[in-house]
């Protein structure tokens, strides 16, 4: 384990950065528990001469925890559900997955 891999590890085990959820892989199974980093990140875009904000939901998940992320899978975190949409990517160290994730219907 590298002094990066001790870190990462280290901040997905601090409460006070991460939270406990489960990851349903394409969202069946009883889960899988884990601790991922949520972010609530607002994005800005233009259109035309307008500018949008939109609010988005990142999850940061741990590629020790989750091999192979997916647009589908779901984490749930305490009563919400959350979908991964698009394609997870990882950092530059290759520790780390950050998803795009929305509301469950």
């Amino acid at each position: 384990m590298t002094a990066f891999d001790a870190a990462t590890a280290l901040m997905f085990r601090d409460p006070n950065i991460s939270v406990a959820a489960s990851y349903l892989p394409l969202g069946v199974g009883p889960g899988t528990a884990l601790r991922v980093i949520r972010k609530a990140p607002d994005l800005m875009e233009s259109f035309g001469d307008s500018r949008i904000v939109s609010k988005t939901t990142m999850i940061d998940v741990r590629v020790a925890d989750v091999a192979t992320p997916k647009s589908g899978d779901v984490f749930q975190i305490g009563s919400e559900n959350l979908r991964v949409q698009g394609v997870p990517v990882r950092d530059v160290l290759q520790l780390v997955w950050t998803c795009e994730a929305v509301p469950t219907a």
